[in-house]
């Protein structure tokens, strides 16, 4: 059976080669499984720290945090804003797009050699883990440091 470059015959081949092809893919997919595995754990971040938002606001009063972890707004400077929390929730999207897109390149690809994963538009995929690990920094020591337990 003939090979393919670009949608282009090239070199005769064995159906072994494109079997052993799809072999390597498996191998490859190292980094959609971690942008898998990254996409459950930063959704939960993101759905605590949505929480928080509610459960630190005067309508809910549930939690009150320390100065540390609170701003004030530019019209209101009394007010207490979990900014770290409505910083940290939409983090998630970041993470859960990177793994989308890298899916959607990946079903279209032909078997043979193609540009696409060569592309500087991946280059992000490489960020997702120091933002994973910034955003558990940032929200696991939260409750170390709540004033009052959740109700």
């Amino acid at each position: 059976m003939p090979s393919y470059t670009h949608l282009q015959p090239a070199q005769p081949v064995l159906f072994a080669h494109p079997m052993l092809v799809y072999f390597e893919m498996i191998d490859r997919d190292y980094i959609l499984e971690f942008l898998s595995a990254a996409s459950v754990p930063m959704m939960h971040m993101s759905r605590l720290a949505e929480e928080l938002v509610q459960w630190t606001s005067q309508k809910f009063g549930f939690v009150r945090l320390g100065r540390d972890w609170v701003t004030g707004s530019s019209l209101l400077p009394q007010k207490r804003n979990p900014y770290f929390a409505e910083l940290s929730r939409g983090k998630w999207g970041r993470v859960y797009g990177a793994r989308m897109r890298l899916l959607t390149t990946m079903k279209s690809l032909p078997m043979t050699y193609d540009r696409e994963l060569m592309n500087r538009n991946f280059n992000h995929l490489f960020l997702w883990p120091e933002l994973y690990s910034r955003t558990a920094r940032v929200v696991n020591p939260f409750f170390c440091f709540t004033k009052q337990p959740l109700l």
